[in-house]
């Protein structure tokens, strides 16, 4: 075989696996790429769930805190007024300060 034939043959193979090379890098690349974007999708789905956690926490400490300075209010007004009946006082024109 001469020199000429062998470069050919050299080559004709060089491409083959030099393109399947190719080919097989850009595949696992697109791979890869599905794979970044589903662990996104993944951190971002539980940034979402742990801000709608913290922000439903916020709503019942909220809500927890009016309930105690409502209660705190309401025991006030209740000692309030039965130091006035216990004193013997009319309390129909009694105000009970909050």
């Amino acid at each position: 075989m001469d020199q000429g034939w062998a470069a050919l043959l050299g080559a004709a193979i060089g491409a083959v696996f030099g393109g399947g090379a190719a080919i097989t890098a850009a595949w696992l690349g697109r791979s890869g790429l599905k794979v970044q974007a589903q662990a996104m999708i993944q951190q971002t789905d539980g940034q979402a769930a742990a801000t709608r956690e913290q922000w439903r926490r916020q709503i019942l400490r909220d809500a927890c805190i009016e309930f105690v300075e409502a209660s705190r209010s309401h025991v006030h007004a209740i000692r309030r007024y039965h130091a006035l009946v216990v004193a013997g006082h009319d309390v129909g024109d009694a105000r009970v300060e909050a």
